[in-house]
């Protein structure tokens, strides 16, 4: 079967003038009652209001998603209801039964799906019990072993450990800074030239090895 598409949520009869809508006089015996009221024929208002029956109930179930808990409803297990803004599962067959007052037979649906017991975002994973495991488990102490500390550590290589790309005409460079950002050392290429600097920013003493071979101060 094909996917039907979103209907135009029109209500049947709902503009109807006044008169052509006349409420079904027995909903429970259907069209046996025109027997007995209109020789059999049913008029255009019952059908108009049988109609606008249907599509009522459409629309209210479309616009609650869920219906509403309901005394004179008989519910099997598993039913899906709301009751007060809160949504509940059936836990067994029930009628008349208040959700809210009857843990045996009703259990919210946040319960019952276990969401109270997931991880919220403020906890932060402060409720793992085995913390390694777990991130073990994500794979990360894999890719974290092919990472370097920011705070400090090891690189281990057996050719090139560390490349810094940067344009001709610009600089780029390793710099070694106090707690509050100001440069203390500098090394790479700390220019716009082609030349390597050691510099000692705090004593203004720089080293520079270039085409004329090493340079102090130049």
């Amino acid at each position: 079967m094909s996917v039907i598409n979103k209907p135009d949520f029109k209500i049947f009869a709902q503009d109807a003038k006044s008169g052509e809508v006349e409420t079904f006089p027995d909903v429970l015996r259907g069209w046996g009652v025109t027997q007995e009221r209109t020789a059999g024929k049913p008029p255009m208002e019952w059908f108009n209001s049988l109609g606008k029956r249907v599509d009522e109930w459409l629309m209210y179930l479309t616009q609650r998603g869920l219906p509403e808990w309901d005394a004179s409803v008989d519910y099997p297990k598993d039913a899906l209801i709301q009751h007060a803004g809160v949504y509940y599962v059936a836990l067994k067959v029930s009628k008349g039964e208040q959700p809210n007052n009857s843990q045996t037979s009703w259990k919210k649906m946040s319960d019952f799906l276990g969401v109270d017991g997931k991880l919220t975002k403020s906890e932060n994973g402060a409720d793992i019990p085995d913390k390694p495991k777990f991130i073990e488990n994500l794979g990360l102490p894999e890719l974290l072993n092919k990472k370097f500390d920011k705070t400090g550590g090891t690189i281990t290589a057996t050719a090139k450990a560390l490349e810094i790309k940067t344009k001709a005409d610009t600089s780029g460079y390793i710099q070694i800074s106090d707690e509050n950002g100001a440069a203390i050392h500098q090394l790479g290429k700390t220019t716009s030239g082609s030349k390597l600097i050691l510099r000692n920013v705090i004593e203004d003493a720089t080293l520079a090895v270039g085409s004329k071979g090493v340079e102090f101060n130049g």
